[in-house]
């Protein structure tokens, strides 16, 4: 939105530290066009977003790479976002500091009790649970089925040209369900018949993602 190229902090971290970047500095050599986005100048503002995310002594490295240049470093996110596995929480530290800007409105839905509803599984307020029942939000069965929903449900998505994807909890679930999807988008032409062979067995070729694990 602000136009501009964006890197992730582990990609600017290793330029600073053993990339072609910090190579080239060290050298005292030119800095190509395509890298000059990891050069830092007096007055430059860091924006690292979803910083909640980010691991304490990246974040200070960070911090201190740029005041040593004469920038500064803002932090952008949720204090009470589910954190990485080397999250620290330097952002929940940050966020009890008198003075630290907050949101005070939600604008990602329409609807007005949904809002409220995930700004109040945000405090842990069980209270939600209610209204995602209610919405018919939570379906449960068996195993099996609730697997063979989630995968009709993204079959028919994809065969309408939507932007889908599924979601499971491990990797074997992962590769069953990636097999089945790419024979399925390998049928609607989607993707190329032939690739890789992948560690779990699955192909890997030109087209789209089909699964990604969330654990």
């Amino acid at each position: 939105e602000l136009g501009t190229r964006a890197e992730n902090l582990h990609k600017f971290l290793y330029e600073w530290t053993a990339g072609p970047f910090a190579a080239r500095l060290r050298a005292g050599a030119g800095v190509p066009d395509q890298a000059r986005m990891f050069r830092l100048y007096p007055g430059d503002v860091v924006l690292l977003d979803e910083a909640g995310m980010a691991g304490t002594f990246l974040l200070d490295t960070l911090v201190s790479l740029a005041a040593a240049r004469g920038a500064v470093v803002r932090l952008l996110g949720d204090d009470r976002q589910l954190p990485s596995v080397e999250g620290g929480g330097a952002l929940r530290l940050v966020a009890a500091q008198p003075g630290t800007p907050h949101l005070s409105e939600l604008y990602r839905f329409r609807d007005p009790a949904e809002a409220t509803a995930t700004l109040q599984i945000r405090a842990g307020d069980s209270a939600a649970v209610d209204w995602y029942h209610a919405s018919g939000r939570v379906r449960s069965g068996s195993r099996e089925a609730m697997a063979a929903a989630a995968y009709a449900g993204w079959k028919d998505d994809m065969l309408a040209g939507k932007v889908t994807l599924m979601a499971a909890a491990g990797n074997a679930d992962v590769t069953e369900l990636s097999a089945q999807a790419r024979a399925d988008r390998v049928l609607a032409g989607q993707v190329e018949a032939d690739g890789v062979r992948l560690h779990d067995g699955n192909l890997a070729e030109i087209g789209r993602a089909s699964c990604r694990e969330r654990v």
